[in-house]
């Protein structure tokens, strides 16, 4: 596998090295919080259940807000607290993930 990554640097003109992740900045209202992504981009991933997890979340944390960062409208937005629905880019979720207490989808 290193041979592929040499033979591309090298047709490229750069060194092999380590992936650099850059966040954004996306202002969440919340400090103590939890995010989602519950799209439903297949039928794979339709959960019809979000509201009973949504409710047990908050009966066993009732300080945690949770975040809804799904790309499409068929969502769970309606019972969460805060919901972003392509308010921002892939590095901004990056950022919301990284600064959150957990994440489900």
């Amino acid at each position: 596998m290193s041979h592929i990554i040499e033979e591309y640097a090298k047709a490229l003109g750069v060194k092999p090295g380590k992936p650099v992740f850059n966040e954004h900045f996306f202002p969440i209202p919340f400090d103590n919080y939890i995010t989602i992504d519950c799209d439903l981009a297949s039928p794979a991933d339709l959960y019809p259940f979000w509201k009973n997890a949504i409710d047990q979340i908050k009966k066993f944390a009732p300080d945690i807000k949770v975040v809804d960062i799904s790309s499409g409208k068929e969502s769970a937005s309606k019972y969460v607290d805060f919901s972003l629905l392509d308010n921002c880019s892939y590095r901004q979720i990056c950022y919301i993930i990284s600064k959150s207490k957990a994440h489900i989808c």
